[in-house]
This record gives C-alpha cells, structure tokens and sequence, in this order.
C-alpha cells in the first residue's frame, strides 16, 4: 500500500510539474509577441558592403555615450561598432539615463556594416 502511494504522489508530482513547464513555455512566446508589438522597427542609416563572412553594426546618437544593449547584453557607448554578429533580428535598446531609454527591433546581414542612428 505504502508502495503504491508513493507512486502515486510522484506521478502526480511529475505530471503537475510537465504542465507548469508547459505554460510557462507558452507564457514566454505569449509575452514575446506582445513586446513585438510595442517595438518599432528602425532601419539603418546607411548600409555598406564588408568581407562575406562578417556582420557589423555601428550604432550612433544624438547623445554621447549613450548605454547600448543588443538582446538586453551591455555592449557599451555610443558610438560603437559591433562585429562578427550573428545575422537575424536583434532588440537594440539605447539608454541614457535611469528615465531615458529607447527601444528597437533591427536587422543584421551578413556581408554588411549597418548604420544605425537613434535620436533621443
């Protein structure tokens, strides 16, 4: 009987902790698509071909050493180049204080150096 109990609290166990695991997969694309929503897309400034096995952005302000984060990691000031990325679809944000900041969906391509340019 002990036995039989025991397995059962475990299957119940595994079994309640499969479905939260699978909510919390869905809440997180849920989440994901609604923050695509509210971020503008920005288009490079100017666009320059560069050696076929790399991809580069320099991001540029209107403020100087403005925070700059790709994907919500810290990269550094502006104005920043930043090399051999991977091509795809990256959330730029720029921040220049504790109040200001902006946010953006931008493009990377291989082969190009993109220049990207945020007005505060």
């Amino acid at each position: 009987m002990k036995k039989y109990l025991i397995t059962l609290i475990v299957s119940l166990i595994l079994i309640l902790s499969s479905t939260c695991c699978l909510f919390a997969e869905e809440t997180v694309a849920d989440e994901s698509k609604i923050e695509r929503l509210f971020i503008e897309d920005l288009e490079p400034q100017s666009i320059s071909q560069i050696s076929p096995d790399d991809a580069q952005i320099i991001i540029a302000s209107n403020q100087w050493h403005s925070q700059i984060y790709l994907n919500n990691i810290y990269h550094g000031n502006t104005k920043l180049k930043i090399a051999n990325l991977m091509p795809g679809e990256y959330v730029l944000q720029l921040q220049k204080n504790e109040r200001s900041s902006k946010k953006y969906y931008i493009t990377v391509k291989k082969g190009y150096a993109l220049l990207y340019y945020v007005e505060f």
